[in-house]
Order: structure tokens, then sequence, then C-alpha cells
């Protein structure tokens, strides 16, 4: 194991090394000595030490030989120097021949690779066939005439893996670049700029670093429309604004009214009959309708789908001339009996009418013709207070 004392010069060289010792104090003395903090497995080599502080004794035969320290034995102080640089002496030579290479130009072809964006004659909008190229003269022209364009040079590589399709369709890669749609390639004069881009890939950069920056910071990335689009969109947020503005007072309406519902329950829950009463005699409310608000706070009071009704109500329902009586019934507007309950209303069981023949047996003074409601029909007709009272003499109605 190496020496634990930094930049110690003796690291390279092959010597015994002692471990730090337990005792509290001896191990603070230790490192203040040595100038450095200690671990349990650190080790120090013996070139620390002074040399009558180290017993060295061999066993069996041969060259070995082990080491050990004295008790209480503290490390010499040891003076390591730190590099800071290390300057040698070079070698320097003097030239034998103090002539200067002289320059020779050699006429022949030598072809290089352009590292430049390749642009097509087509994109520039000339042609090769409708130029007159006849001397050496001509080329040279041509050569300036394309020397003096400004050519777009885009917005960004089409090689950067972050580029996704949703940044919008009005991108199009040309040569490995990203353009426009609506670049047209050569730049004017009063477009020139640094990086001789045209407008339209400056807003295209824009919007993919905005876009790039977005995605980054986990946000939404916005969608760019052209002026009629734009009109359509807007037009779809104020619908969906006014749509959402609609919603939220319904949704406020519902909460009110089921909070005065719930209030009114409550308040309903608290009312004795009495008092109901009291309310009822005060309003001159008629006898028919005071029956049905007794019906109704019964029904509201009990919980078990089998309950009772009484008799005036069950008359009442008996002498109801009503086409919606079972839309009444299935969404609990009135609490009505079943039709078939209406039909055994004290009746014998040997005098539940099976037809409409055997009612009007029953019913002999009936004027208006009677049809026996069934399951799937409603009352139509009335059944005449003369009729009921035939048929039950001993009814307590009212």
């Amino acid at each position: 194991m190496s020496c634990c004392v930094p930049f110690c010069p003796y690291k390279g060289i092959k010597s015994s090394t002692f471990s730090i010792p337990k005792n509290t104090s001896l191990k603070v003395e230790w490192e203040r000595i040595l100038g450095t903090s200690s671990k349990v497995s650190s080790r120090v080599c013996q070139n620390h030490f002074k040399h009558d502080d180290i017993n060295t004794w061999e066993c069996g035969q041969g060259d070995n030989k082990f080491t050990n320290l004295e008790f209480n034995v503290s490390p010499k102080y040891n003076k390591i120097t730190t590099v800071i640089s290390n300057i040698e002496n070079d070698h320097c030579c003097i030239a034998n021949n103090n002539k200067r290479l002289k320059r020779h130009n050699i006429d022949r072809n030598v072809f290089e690779e352009s590292s430049t964006k390749r642009i097509e004659m087509s994109e520039l909008g000339y042609s090769l066939s409708n130029m007159q190229i006849e001397t050496y003269e001509n080329i040279e022209g041509l050569i300036r005439t394309f020397d003096k364009i400004n050519i777009c040079q885009g917005s960004m590589s089409s090689n950067l893996s972050d580029i996704n399709l949703s940044y919008g369709h009005q991108k199009i890669e040309t040569f490995e670049v990203i353009k426009h749609l609506k670049c047209s390639t050569i730049v004017t004069d009063d477009e020139s700029g640094e990086r001789n881009v045209r407008i339209w890939c400056k807003c295209l950069d824009y919007s993919i670093k905005h876009k790039k920056l977005r995605e980054k910071n986990n946000k939404k990335t916005r969608i760019f429309f052209s002026s009629k689009k734009k009109k359509k969109l807007q037009l779809l947020n104020k619908a969906k604004h006014l749509l959402k503005k609609k919603c939220s007072r319904a949704t406020s309406r519902m909460v009110n009214l089921q909070t005065s519902l719930n209030n009114n329950k409550e308040e309903m829950r608290k009312m004795s009959e009495s008092k109901i009463e009291e309310l009822l005699k005060s309003n001159n409310i008629p006898q028919c309708q005071s029956d049905l608000i007794y019906e109704i706070l019964k029904a509201s009071k009990i919980k078990n789908c089998k309950q009772r009704y009484s008799d005036n109500w069950m008359l009442l329902c008996m002498l109801l001339q009503i086409s919606g009586y079972r839309f009444l019934r299935d969404n609990n507007i009135l609490p009505l009996p079943c039709i078939n309950t209406i039909i055994r209303f004290r009746f014998p069981k040997f005098l539940i009418p099976k037809s409409d023949s055997d009612l009007r047996t029953l019913i002999p003074n009936s004027d208006s013709e009677f049809r026996l409601p069934n399951s799937d029909s409603e009352f139509r007709n009335q059944i005449t207070i003369s009729d009921i009272r035939t048929l039950i003499p001993n009814s307590e109605f009212r």
C-alpha cells in the first residue's frame, strides 16, 4: 500500500509501511507532523521515521525481513517541496544555412471540394440554355455575376435531431438546410444583413427557437397561422369562450338551485303538521290540493317503496283525467299510486273487474263510457262521484 503523505517523493520506491496508531493523542500528533488527515486504512512509509525507531528482524533462511516500530514513536519532520514548474535547458542548434526558401509557382489544375452550400441554378432563375457562352470572357462574366449575388443561407441545418415536424408546415429542406416556403433564395440589397438571410427565414428561425425553448420548459408549442386562418381561429376561440361562460353560468345556477332545494328540504323537515295546516287555512287552499300536499309530505318521509296511500288520495287518483298520468308517476312529480293499485282499491277479490262490461255492471249509473285501464294505458275517462259512492257506499270521501 502506498504512503498517505501528500507529495511524498518515495511513493515509487519499494519500502515498508506502517499503520496509523489507534491511540487518539498519538494519532493527532502524527497528523500534525505529517500535515494530513488519516483514516483507519492509511499507511505511512518508513522514510518518514528515523532509522533507530524501526526494528528489523529476519525469519528463517533467506532474506525474509520484517519491520515494526518502537512503542509511541512519532514520525520525523520532512521538508516536502511542491513542484511549480519544471525548467530544463534545451539544446539549441545553430543553422548552418541562412538562405531563405524560394517560392515556386507551378501551373496545373487543382481540384478542391467546395465547403459552401450548393445552390442549383434553377433556384436562381438562370438556365445555361438561355445564355450565350462562346468565349472565356463570357464564362468569367458569368462567374462574376454569380459572385455578386447574395444567396439566402436558410434558417438552420436540417441535420439537427431536435427539429420536430410539429414546428409547422411552413418549412422545407433544401440541400440539408431548412428554409421558409416563401423564401426566394436570392437576397436583395435592402434585405441583406450579417447572415445574408431573408426575412422569411429569419421568422422561421425565431419560431423554431422559441418552440424548442417552450418544449424544453414543458410548455405547449404555438402554431403560427396565416391571416385568413388566424381569423377563423379567433372566431373559434371566441365561440369557445362564450360556450365556456355559458357552461359556467349554468353550473353556478345549478349549484344555487341545489343549495336552495336543500334549504327548503331542511325547512320542511323541521315544519310540524299543525304549522302546515295553519298555512293551508291562511292561504285558503282547497281540500283536494291540501290532500295532495299532505300526501307529498307523507311520501317524502317514507323511504319504503311499498308505501300505503290514504283513502281520500286513492279516490282522487281514480277521478283524475290526465293523459300524462304515467309520466307524472315515473318522474315522481306527484306521489301517484300504480294503476293496478287503484283497481284493487277496496274491491273484493271476487269483484275485481276483468273487462269493461264487468266494470259497467259494478257501476250501473255511469253515463260516460269507461275503459278499464291496463298497465300500458293512462286514465282518459272520468268516474263521477255518484259512481264512486255507489261502488263504495261506506267511503268517507269528501
